[in-house]
């Protein structure tokens, strides 16, 4: 009997384009299913912490994208909806 091994690993090195006047965190979603969070950059200025949390996009990546041997490494394009769910 074997094993089979699954893992996924994904790094987030930066977003171009997006203004910076907000926080920015990233959500790793796994069938619609709350993974992983990546953490947001501290402002300066501390009075404003009035932000919410508001979705700018999603990035959806299909598995036969990933289904090889080696490390895929690519710019995801962001897709800009009101609404994730």
């Amino acid at each position: 009997m074997y094993r089979t091994e699954n893992s996924l690993e994904v790094w987030i090195l930066e977003a171009k384009g997006v203004p910076v006047k907000r926080k920015y965190y990233c959500e790793i979603c796994l069938d619609k299913t709350l993974y992983a969070r990546t953490s947001v950059k501290p402002r300066a200025d501390a009075k404003k912490k009035k932000d919410r949390s508001t979705l700018i996009g999603y990035v959806q990546i299909k598995i036969d994208q990933l289904n090889t041997r080696h490390p895929v490494e690519r710019w995801q394009a962001l897709c800009f909806i009101s609404f994730f769910f």
